[in-house]
């Protein structure tokens, strides 16, 4: 038998700047292939500004990688 333990690539001094939301929605993109901004807004009930901007901080941090060509077509997956 041999284990394979995998690092993870998100560290906790990575994790401990992010805001509870961020936390969850790292842990809802484990479960699931993309996010939209809209989905993010709704998932936590609030505005689309402030979903952009929790989700720019994760793609800065390189989270989450943008995919899509166009802002009507933009959706996010973590940058594993």
């Amino acid at each position: 038998m041999v284990v394979i333990f995998r690092r993870t690539k998100f560290s906790e001094e990575l994790l401990s700047s992010l805001n509870e939301r961020q936390k969850e929605a790292i842990e809802y993109l484990k479960g699931t292939e993309k996010i939209t901004t809209r989905e993010y807004a709704n998932m936590f009930g609030i505005s689309n500004r402030m979903a952009r901007m929790d989700i720019k901080k994760m793609v800065d941090l390189k989270i989450f990688e943008r995919k899509g060509r166009s802002d009507k077509t933009t959706y996010y997956v973590l940058n594993v």
